[in-house]
């Protein structure tokens, strides 16, 4: 029986198996705990612009850091989605908060943007295939310019090749840890939610983990942190896009 026959055959009998596409059953993941956005008493969405587009068939899932030293407002995560929605929502007019999770330094995972909208983005998103092919910063670039250069990230495309921001966001799940992550790692909290949720979406969505990407690998820009960039990938010590420890972990968590 092929892997891609075995799923619906599992799904029809109710089974609890996800069968991967190397045809290998593998225990059904239960769902991380993701608190809804009242949680965090989000604004609703507002589409009276149209801004947001369909997030079409889901092929990969993207990581991000928010890129801000410490929790602003009261110091709770709470305030800080507050501040975060109203920044993409009204003064960026992008319809409501830009990421469908998001995981404070507690370990808490957060309901974002609803996943049936596509992300959006300050940075233009190359296509799959012009991310795979542009050539990337290496330790050599980064000693240069190490203030607007991170390590394995791609190189800048012109809008021409990309189109206008955010570009190729449409496919895309995103998760985004609250903080700050070019000097420091993220919280081990924050971490191990991050493999939780990770593994999850990814046998939800039936993708692998070649399917995940940071920021940086597909457009122009430092995030995710070189600090959580060198958790997630071992690049320079390995291959561009080998996985580092906390990839490894996701692999492991999808293979039981």
């Amino acid at each position: 029986m092929n892997s891609v026959v075995a799923k619906v055959y599992c799904r029809a009998l109710g089974v609890g198996l996800f069968v991967s596409v190397q045809g290998i059953a593998a225990e059904s993941l239960d769902p991380p705990q993701i608190l809804p956005r009242s949680a965090w008493e989000a604004l609703p969405e507002d589409n009276r612009l149209q801004v947001l587009q369909p997030n079409g068939e889901i092929k990969h899932i993207s990581v991000h850091h928010t890129a801000v030293d410490k929790l602003r407002g009261d110091g709770s995560a709470e305030a800080e989605l507050r501040i975060i929605q109203r920044g993409h929502r009204d003064d960026n007019q992008w319809g409501d908060i830009a990421y469908h999770y998001l995981i404070a330094p507690d370990g808490r995972i957060f309901s974002g943007r609803s996943p049936q909208y596509a992300p959006n983005s300050g940075t233009r998103y190359q296509s799959e295939s012009q991310w795979r092919e542009a050539p990337i910063f290496t330790q050599e670039d980064v000693a240069r310019d190490s203030r607007n250069v991170g390590i394995g990230g791609t190189k800048t495309l012109p809008e021409s090749a990309t189109g206008p921001r955010p570009g190729h966001v449409a496919g895309h799940i995103t998760i985004c840890l609250l903080g700050n992550f070019m000097e420091k790692e993220p919280t081990d909290a924050a971490k191990q939610s991050f493999i939780q949720l990770a593994a999850y979406l990814l046998q939800k969505y039936q993708l692998t983990i070649s399917d995940v990407w940071l920021h940086r690998e597909v457009a122009a820009t430092l995030c995710p942190g070189n600090q959580f960039y060198a958790w997630l990938r071992d690049y320079p010590q390995g291959e561009r896009y080998s996985l580092g420890p906390g990839l490894r972990s996701v692999q492991a968590l999808l293979k039981r």
